[in-house]
């Protein structure tokens, strides 16, 4: 007689509980709730990921084995549209289980997720416009969007879809953890950063919020990783994709091993050992104790760049000055960082399983699902 042996589920619990700590917004909780446990190949997953939720975290609520299953089929739904994925989380739980549960094309999904957010509408009317076939009747305003389809993600002509629009630093986070990278600025891969997915009004305005703040949110969190990532320009990196970007980077070389090689410099050195030693560290104070500046050695800024290209640097967090009246003033001084002081060692260094070139392999094809019409050469361009 066949015994079957119980699943052991202990590393779904632990990436649980994670997720739970990070005082996550509901939409991107449920997200990264249903990534978990759509990775999950046994039948029972969802039930086993709402039994340990719910004794483990009993005053929460939402986690029925019924809506742990919607978490898991709302991920699916969108996993191969991260950019529909990321307007989705900009509207609430309730709205997304009435688009998704109708059956609806790709793109009748986008443009009610669109809708929804746009008029505001609640789940009663959200569900009326979906029995009237509104999406028939109402034209949006998707003025210089991309176009996206079930067969093919990028067309000409059509009904529009969605190209990725950030307005806050939520959207901000939740884009990073679909698409996994995304540089700050425009890039060799078309269409595919911050500058380009930002309206303009939340650039360098007074009194309004941007990317440079959200940056500073989600660094100080540590939920992604920032800093100069690609072509040494800033750039974020979700934690899922790190290890990958890391092992690839470090070419199999921790900083001690690279410096013995002789492939690292010895101003690079003296970097790495104050912030060995000091722990997280202001770019200012960093300058000054690693023996750069004045008579000292030069090049500084490159050297940082360098170190954050190759991954064993990071930003930390930015810290504002202050003038005599003690108001903060000017942009954010960074406060650097060995990485694994920031993100882990289990995250920069959980790739190391695979060579370099698998790790590359796999990025470059994450990108290329996600960027069709990239030529490989510009993908390789990013992120070498």
């Amino acid at each position: 007689m066949n015994v079957k042996k119980p699943v052991d589920y202990s590393a779904m619990f632990m990436a649980l509980d994670t997720l739970m700590a990070a005082d996550l917004p509901q939409m991107a909780l449920y997200c990264g709730i249903g990534r978990l446990v759509s990775g999950r190949t046994e039948t029972g997953a969802a039930v086993a990921a709402a039994e340990y939720l719910c004794s483990a975290y009993p005053d929460a609520s939402g986690f029925s084995p019924r809506n742990l299953r919607r978490m898991r089929e709302f991920y699916r739904a969108y996993e191969s549209v991260p950019e529909i994925l990321a307007q989705a989380m900009t509207i609430g739980w309730t709205q997304n289980v009435v688009i998704w549960e109708v059956e609806l094309s790709t793109q009748e999904r986008a443009w009610y997720i669109k809708t929804a957010g746009q008029f505001a509408w609640s789940k009663l009317e959200l569900q009326q416009t979906i029995e009237d076939n509104a999406h028939l009747e109402i034209a949006l305003d998707f003025t210089d969007e991309v176009c996206y389809t079930e067969e093919n993600p990028v067309c000409e002509g059509g009904p529009p879809m969605l190209q990725p629009r950030i307005t806050n630093a939520m959207e901000l986070e939740a884009l990073v953890q679909q698409m996994g990278f995304l540089p700050f600025f425009t890039c060799s891969v078309p269409k595919f950063s911050i500058e380009e997915f930002t309206p303009s009004r939340y650039w360098f305005v007074d009194g309004v919020e941007g990317p440079w703040e959200w940056r500073m949110e989600l660094a100080r969190r540590g939920i992604v990783a920032y800093g100069k990532l690609f072509s040494k320009k800033a750039g974020l990196v979700s934690r899922e994709w790190y290890p990958d970007l890391a092992n690839y980077r470090r070419g199999g070389y921790d900083f001690d091993a690279r410096y013995e090689d002789g492939l690292a410099s010895r101003k690079e050195k003296c970097v790495m050992d104050v912030l060995l030693q000091e722990g997280p560290t202001l770019s200012k104070d960093l300058k000054r104790l690693a023996g750069f500046g004045g008579d000292g050695m030069k090049g500084f800024d490159t050297v940082i760049a360098n170190l954050q290209m190759r991954t064993y640097i990071t930003v930390h967090s930015f810290e504002y000055a202050q003038d005599k009246h003690g108001k903060p003033y000017g942009w954010g001084i960074a406060r650097y960082a060995v990485t694994e002081d920031v993100l882990g060692a289990d995250v920069t260094q959980g790739a190391y399983n695979r060579s370099p070139e698998e790790s590359k392999a796999r990025i470059i094809h994450h990108l290329g699902m996600l960027c069709p019409e990239a030529f490989d050469e510009d993908l390789e361009r990013l992120i070498r």
